[in-house]
This record gives C-alpha cells, structure tokens and sequence, in this order.
C-alpha cells in the first residue's frame, strides 16, 4: 500500500516540524471512488439465451469504505458460497442478488460476493468492509440475464426486450394503471420503452409512464408521445426517477387497442 509524508509546522511544538503518514488510498478515495470500473455476464459465443452464471468486474481503482484497490479483476460464481460466490445457500429462480465487493479490514484480502439482501450480506470470515456495486437477475433457469453496465451506474439488459419479464402489455386505458416492476431494491433512474398500438384503427395515439408515487398528470411531466392520425405512438428509451415502491403506472391517449412497454434498464449508485 503506498504512502505519502506530509510536512508542517505546529505552534503548539515550538515550531518543530511534524510528520504525519497518510496512506495515499485515503487521499484517493477524497478524490474519486472508482475508475474505470467495468461488470458485465459474458455467455458463450453464439448462444442466445442466458446460460452463464458468473459475473465479472473489473476495475483500474476503486475504494471499499475508504480503502483502495488499485488493478481488481474478480469473478463471483453464483453456483459457490462464501467469498467470490453467494453469501448463504444455492442460486434461485428469478431472483434479484445484490453484488458487493468486500475486503479484509486492511485489505489484504478482497473478493466480490453476491446475496439476495440489498443491505446486510452475510460475510464470509475474515471480511469487514464491503461495498454494493449492482445487481443482478437470474431467470427462470437460474442463469444469470445479460446486460450491459456504463460507469456511471446505468445497467442496460442485454436481452430480447419483446420477451417476459422485460415486456408486458395492457389492453389502453385512460385510467392511470400500474403495473409490476422488475427492478432491483436500490434503483433510482429507470428506462422505459413504451407504445400505443391502435391495432390498425387511426386515431391519435399517445402513452404516458409516471413513477406510482408521483402525481404527474397525462402530457405534464409524464413521459409522453403523441402522433395524431397514426395508429401506434412510442416512447423508447425514456429515463425517469423511480420512487421507493419500485413501481410505476401507465395510460394511453384513448382505450382503443392495447398498450406494450419493455423495461430497459435501471441506474442505481455504485
């Protein structure tokens, strides 16, 4: 572990000079917390559905309760327990699993580690600091979904969107529905794909999304395209904040054919 010597002239010691020793990871960890740092589910080449069960990560540095690692390149197997695998028991089904990174007090020791609690892991003997850096969804089969991660804490499924769980549909309605989620304890963005099919019938289409929690009204701070004489109106790729339940509600312009939505991704702090 590096560190640097810092000079200075106290009144309380007769002008003497002090010497104070201060390890160059909590001078980084003032200045940033992470750099470069990279999660990703790697599946084998040309398989299209999920068939892995590892996550890897990635990073140039990044701090552990003001702790520093420089040059980390760890993997966590879902199918193990204990450090670099879940905190207690086997994988399961459509399950979230909140990913940390934990280190001995002095980090002599670090790995990564996965558990279905969002605050409290079990951690693994000789392990005292840790720190949540996402989280991750198995599906139906116990394998982990794909996804994409961009640094500044935004996770992007990497999956067929027009398929279950991402995507869901409703006959329209102009009553505020809501609808089930599928986001991890901790997010606070989310990306929304929304669209108002009118099944062929012209008319003017529009769908709207709001967090449940909210009380924006249709076409007023609500995430909303209208096409008038179409006969399907989309909004793709929106971000808005999402409220503590988790949830959110949607509606259309008119009750004229059905409403589709796919959940894109989630931002949560890492």
């Amino acid at each position: 572990m590096g560190r640097v010597e810092l000079l200075s002239q106290s009144p309380d010691h007769g002008g003497a000079t002090e010497s104070w020793i201060i390890d160059t990871t909590v001078r980084n960890a003032l200045r940033e917390n992470h750099r470069n740092l990279r999660i990703g589910v790697n599946h084998p080449t040309g398989t299209t559905e999920p068939t892995d069960v590892t996550v890897d990560v990635t990073a140039d540095y990044i701090t552990v309760e003001g702790v520093g690692l420089s040059s980390i390149n760890l993997t966590c197997d879902l199918s193990t327990s204990g450090a670099g695998g879940l905190d207690t028991g086997s994988i399961a089904n459509s399950t979230w699993y909140y990913l940390y990174l934990i280190a001995s007090s002095r980090a002599e020791i670090y790995a990564l580690l996965a558990s279905a609690s969002a605050t409290a892991p079990t951690m693994p003997a000789g392990y005292h600091l840790k720190r949540l850096i996402g989280a991750i969804r198995t599906n139906g089969s116990a394998k982990l979904y794909r996804f994409y991660f961009i640094e500044d804490g935004w996770f992007i499924f990497n999956e067929d969107l027009t398929a279950s769980p991402f995507y869901s549909a409703i006959a329209a309605t102009t009553t505020w529905t809501t609808v089930a989620q599928f986001f991890p304890v901790g997010a606070q963005r989310v990306m929304i794909s929304a669209e108002h099919d009118r099944a062929g019938a012209a008319g003017t289409c529009g769908v709207a999304v709001r967090p449940l929690d909210s009380n924006w009204a249709y076409g007023s701070g609500s995430l909303l395209t209208r096409s008038g004489g179409t006969t399907k109106a989309g909004a793709g790729g929106n971000a808005f904040p999402l409220g503590t339940n988790r949830q959110f509600q949607i509606r259309s312009q008119d009750a004229v054919g059905e409403i589709n939505w796919s959940q894109v991704g989630f931002w949560m702090e890492v």
